[in-house]
C-alpha cells in the first residue's frame, strides 16, 4: 500500500509540472494591438501634403508635421481671405484616409445645408499641389451629389457622404469648423 501510495504521489507530482509547463495552462497576457511597419501597406515615407506651400492666397503655411509611429502627416496653414484655417491629415496603416478641416469660419453653428455650401466653397478655394486636386475634387463631387438629396439632416451633426467603397463624412458638429474626410481599408 505504501508503494502505491508513492507512486501515486510521483505521478501527480510529474503531471502537476507537466500540465504547469504545457502551452494549454499558460493564459496568455492581453497585448496592446501595434502595427508593425512591415503590416503597413500605405507608402507614408512618399506622402506629401496636399496643400500648395507657395500658393499666394495662404498667409501663412506651417512646415508639414509627421507622426511616424501613426503614419499620419499634418500641414496647417491659414488663407488670407478671412482668415480660415486649414488642417490638411493624410495618412494610416490598415486604413488610408484624408481630411481638410476649416475653422475660424465666422460663423458658430450650421444647417445642412449650409455646411455642405460652405465645405464645398472651401475646398474649391483651398490651393492644393497637383496630387491635392484629386483630392478635393473626390471631396467636392461626393459633397455636391449628397447635397442634392434633400433627405432631413439635424443641423450641427456628422453627415455620412455616399462615396462609394470609401468612407466620406461631412463634419459640422464642432461649432465654426467643418470637416470633410475621406478614408478607405488597405
Amino acid at each position: 500500500m505504501k508503494n502505491l501510495a508513492k507512486t501515486l504521489c510521483v505521478v501527480c507530482l510529474f503531471a502537476t509540472q507537466t500540465f504547469a509547463k504545457s502551452p494549454a495552462a499558460e493564459v496568455p497576457q492581453a497585448q496592446p494591438q501595434t502595427q508593425q511597419a512591415d503590416d503597413c501597406t500605405y507608402d507614408f515615407p512618399n506622402a506629401k501634403s496636399a496643400l500648395d506651400e507657395k500658393s499666394k492666397d495662404f498667409l501663412i503655411v506651417k512646415k508639414v508635421v509627421r507622426n511616424n509611429k501613426e503614419k499620419v502627416l499634418t500641414q496647417k496653414a491659414t488663407l488670407k481671405k478671412d482668415k480660415v484655417k486649414i488642417e490638411f491629415t493624410t495618412g494610416g496603416c490598415a486604413h488610408y484616409g484624408y481630411s481638410f478641416t476649416y475653422s475660424n469660419l465666422g460663423q458658430p453653428e450650421f444647417t445642412a445645408d449650409q455646411a455642405f455650401k460652405r465645405a464645398i466653397e472651401l475646398l474649391k478655394a483651398t490651393p492644393t499641389t497637383v496630387e491635392g486636386q484629386a483630392l478635393t475634387k473626390t471631396l467636392i463631387e461626393n459633397l455636391e451629389s449628397a447635397a442634392m438629396n434633400k433627405i432631413f439632416r439635424p443641423p450641427n451633426a456628422t453627415y455620412d457622404v455616399p462615396c462609394g467603397d470609401a468612407q466620406c463624412a461631412l463634419d459640422a458638429s464642432v461649432k465654426g469648423v467643418l470637416k470633410a474626410s475621406y478614408s478607405f481599408a488597405l
